[in-house]
């Protein structure tokens, strides 16, 4: 990921949304903002200046 935003935003659209859409706009402005901070403390800046966002996706084909 090109930035510690870009990880926050990518999350908003699945995980994230629910607790999101519980707070008010000032609270989810707020979560939001420590998400990033935390993010940031977590994941390391890579030598070409982006992240590597690792997360977990479980992939399957079913058949009948």
């Amino acid at each position: 990921m090109p930035s510690v935003e870009a990880m926050v935003e990518w999350i908003k659209g699945t995980s994230l949304r629910p607790y999101l859409n519980a707070l008010d706009a000032e609270n989810a402005k707020k979560l939001e903002a420590e998400i990033t901070e935390r993010a940031a403390e977590v994941y390391a800046k890579q030598e070409n200046g982006e992240y590597i966002f690792r997360f977990r996706r479980f992939f399957f084909v079913a058949e009948k």
